[in-house]
C-alpha cells in the first residue's frame, strides 16, 4: 500500500508545520527512490502510483500538502486532472510535473495555470530535493 498507515487503518498524524510530500509515479522503482531521498531530506512522504489515488491520499492527508510533484504520463489521463484537484484541496501546495519527454498540452497549461515546475527526467535525486525545499521555502513558487 502506497501509504503508509498507522493505527485504524489511518495515515499517521503529522505535525501542522512538518514538510509533506505528495510523490506520484506509475513506475515503482521511480516511487521509491523518490520517496527515500525526500524522505531523508525529513518530508513526510505519501505516494501514489496513479491520478485517482493521488487524489484518494490528498482527501485523506493528515496534514496539509506542501508539494506534490507528479510524473506527467500517470494513469488514468495524465496527471494535469489529478494535480488540479489535488492542489484544489492543498491551495497552498507547489506543483512539480515531471516527464522524460516534453509535457503534453494538458499538462502544460496546468503548470502555466496553476504556477507549478517542470523537471525533466532523468534528474538527479539531489535536484528533486533542492526543488522541493525551493518550492518550501517559497525562493522557487510562481
Amino acid at each position: 500500500m502506497p501509504v503508509r498507515l498507522g493505527e485504524m487503518g489511518h495515515p499517521p498524524p503529522v505535525e501542522a508545520d512538518d514538510k509533506v510530500a505528495l510523490l506520484v509515479d506509475d513506475e515503482p522503482v521511480v516511487l521509491q527512490l523518490m520517496r527515500r531521498v525526500v524522505e531523508q531530506a525529513g518530508h513526510t512522504v505519501l505516494t501514489a502510483a496513479d491520478g485517482d489515488e493521488a487524489c484518494a491520499v490528498a482527501e485523506q492527508a493528515p496534514s496539509p500538502i506542501t508539494v506534490a510533484v507528479f510524473d506527467a504520463t500517470i494513469p488514468p489521463s495524465g496527471a494535469a486532472p489529478a494535480a488540479e484537484r489535488v492542489l484544489a484541496l492543498h491551495p497552498d501546495a507547489a506543483l512539480v510535473m515531471t516527464s522524460g519527454a516534453s509535457l503534453a498540452a494538458p499538462e502544460q497549461r496546468c503548470i502555466d495555470l496553476l504556477g507549478g515546475h517542470f523537471l525533466a527526467k532523468p534528474f538527479a535525486p539531489r535536484a528533486l530535493v533542492a526543488l522541493i525545499e525551493e518550492l518550501r521555502t517559497g525562493a522557487g513558487r510562481s
